[in-house]
């Protein structure tokens, strides 16, 4: 803050300290000073004085900075003479806030994409691997049933073996 601008907000401070005091501890007091009976005036100074003294404790208590009269006329000072490029600001802030949502949008609906394909391929994966399955699992089967058929014909043959009986079956094996 230049020395300008810093001498007109201590002026704005003081009189606005100055009329808190005056509304506060001297209202009443400027009327009663026309008497001419010395003691009532002298009460009337004593008063107006103490009055002051409330007053400038309370703007010590709130470290002067912080009570409302101080405080509200900082604060209107400020909002005058500030220069700021507020509205630009929130301007280009929200311009970079539609920027990135739009980029944001475009990486979720990317991300959305690539994810519905993943799972289609996880689909066709699954699918293929129940394929495998299945046929792994049918072609055991076959070969069991194989085995199971050559079984079946080994003791087939065993059975007629024996039903014919030892002796027919040393004639058939001799040459």
């Amino acid at each position: 803050m230049n020395e300008d601008k810093a001498f007109a907000l201590c002026t704005r401070l003081a009189a606005a300290y100055f009329h808190e005091l005056h509304c506060r501890a001297r209202t009443g007091v400027s009327n009663s000073l026309n008497t001419v009976d010395r003691k009532a005036l002298a009460s009337i100074i004593w008063y107006s004085g103490c009055q002051t003294h409330d007053v400038m404790l309370e703007f010590q208590a709130l470290d002067w900075k912080d009570h409302s009269v101080i405080s509200g006329v900082y604060i209107r000072y400020m909002v005058e003479n500030s220069q700021s490029t507020a509205p630009t600001t929130f301007e280009s802030q929200i311009k970079e806030l539609t920027a990135s949502l739009s980029s944001t949008e475009k990486v979720a609906k990317s991300a959305k994409k690539a994810a519905s394909s993943a799972s289609s391929k996880a689909d066709l994966a699954k699918k293929e691997a129940k394929k495998i399955e299945n046929y792994t699992r049918h072609s055991t089967f076959q070969k069991l049933e194989a085995t199971v058929k050559n079984l079946q014909t080994d003791i087939k043959n065993l059975e007629d073996k024996f039903k014919t009986g030892p002796a027919k079956a040393e004639k058939g094996d001799k040459p």
